[in-house]
């Protein structure tokens, strides 16, 4: 009986070795994989960051050249008004110069609108502290209350944003004491 304890306890213990080695097989196989998804991530990190210095510099060449496309429709105008000081110097015409300076801001303006620059209206609208800044107000019977009367300065969007309000003036009704 003594010979059959000795063998099962060698047994037992061939089976833990073998599960052992198995384990270990298995543990090493594990960090294999976990060695190359760390080094995949490391590729991808490194991918990812040269795509975002690409589409930085991208983005920076786009700003400056769309710059450059806009200064060269521009330079016609800065021409038109060099030969208009140029005429101003050597005619005493008065109407050619004003329909020389006419036909430079126009000029000038339709470039801007082809660029997306729209004028804000003002003419009979109603008061939007979105789009105007009211700047004065005239109590007055003839228009109603918070509509414009006077536009002082122009307002403009770029692109349906806002990027200077109309300065105007808007109607405010007599005070129930003037009355």
């Amino acid at each position: 009986m003594s010979d059959k304890r000795k063998k099962k306890p060698r047994g037992k213990l061939a089976q833990l070795k073998s599960e052992l080695d198995q384990l270990q097989h298995e543990l090493e196989k594990e960090r294999r994989l976990a060695s190359e998804y760390k080094e995949h991530l490391q590729r991808l990190a490194a991918d990812f960051e040269n795509y975002r210095k690409r589409v930085e510099k991208e983005r920076e060449d786009f700003i400056k050249f769309s710059k450059e496309d806009l200064v060269y429709e521009l330079l016609p105008i800065l021409d038109n008004f060099k030969m208009a000081l140029h005429h101003v110097k050597n005619t005493t015409e008065p109407k050619k110069i004003i329909e020389g300076i006419e036909l430079i801001e126009k000029q000038f303006h339709n470039i801007l609108k082809k660029e997306g620059l729209q004028v804000i209206e003002t003419k009979g609208k109603k008061f939007d502290p979105h789009i105007h800044e009211a700047i004065m107000h005239e109590e007055t019977d003839k228009h109603p209350e918070g509509f414009i009367i006077e536009e002082l300065r122009k307002g403009y969007t770029l692109g349906g944003k806002v990027i200077r309000p109309a300065q105007v003036k808007i109607a405010t009704t007599k005070t129930q004491k003037e009355k």
